[in-house]
């Protein structure tokens, strides 16, 4: 986990489950008043992410960690359907050359 109060990046866009975080070293369950993971915008990359975050006054930040979570992948989009409508328009209005 990151030091308390500071966020890193995990793998994944899109955060499909409820994530669990273990102590690599006691294999206990951390409870969720130590960290929070939630979907933002990472502030390396610009991009949508899943992020981990170590709560102030957590006794697990800088610890080694093992987390588990189902994600959708970077560049994963959950609705195409608008997505596609709209870059097709777009396409089509600014080229004149794609009939749709």
């Amino acid at each position: 986990m990151p030091a308390a109060g500071a966020s890193i990046d995990l793998i994944g866009q899109e955060l499909l489950s409820v994530p669990t975080v273990i102590n690599r070293t006691g294999a206990e369950v951390i409870t969720t008043g130590n960290y929070t993971i939630a979907e933002g915008v990472s502030t390396s990359t610009g991009v949508k992410t899943i992020i981990l975050t170590t709560k102030a006054g957590s006794v697990y930040a800088s610890k080694d960690v093992n987390i588990s979570y189902t994600y959708g992948p970077d560049g994963y989009v959950d609705d195409t359907g608008n997505n596609i409508k709209s870059i097709k328009y777009a396409i089509h209005k600014n080229s004149g050359k794609v009939d749709l």
